[in-house]
Formats: C-alpha cells, sequence, structure tokens
C-alpha cells in the first residue's frame, strides 16, 4: 500500500531512500510541483532580492543539516494531524 506522496529535491538520496522504506510514494521536486502532498527541500529558491519562493502547495520540509528519521518523524506528525 502506497502512502503520500512526497516530491524530493535531487541530492537527498539518504531520505528519499528512507522515505521509500517507509512507504511514501517519492517522485522528483521538479516533477512534483502540485503533484505531491509534501516537499523535501535543501533551502527555498531565492531570487536576485534575496526573496525565496516555491510555487507549490503543500507541506514543505526543509532538510538541511537534518538526518532522515528528522525528517520522517515530521512527515508522520504533519500526515497524521492532517488526517484527524
Amino acid at each position: 500500500m502506497q502512502r503520500h506522496t512526497v516530491a524530493v529535491e535531487e541530492g537527498l538520496s539518504h531520505i528519499r531512500q528512507a522515505l521509500k522504506e517507509e512507504g511514501y510514494k517519492v517522485i522528483d521536486l521538479d516533477d512534483g510541483l502540485g503533484n505531491a502532498e509534501a516537499y523535501v527541500i535543501t533551502g527555498m529558491d531565492e531570487d536576485m532580492s534575496g526573496v525565496e519562493e516555491m510555487v507549490a502547495d503543500g507541506f514543505i520540509v526543509d532538510a538541511t543539516g537534518r538526518q532522515a528519521e528528522e525528517i520522517l518523524y515530521d512527515l508522520e506528525k504533519h500526515f497524521r494531524i492532517m488526517e484527524d
């Protein structure tokens, strides 16, 4: 049984693998905008003025400096709250 769909930024293979092992459907971030319930990134894109922007609806988790277990915890907590 597939769980929630999570888009993961390129370069986060350890997080991608951990999510798959927990049953999440994992897609590439480039393919996931608008197609995922959550997004795992290494920081927001910044434009020339320093303004951060990401065009997506869903739960966003910044993986910068964090372990896969921490990301899993955040996702589980978010989805548990959303299901209640």
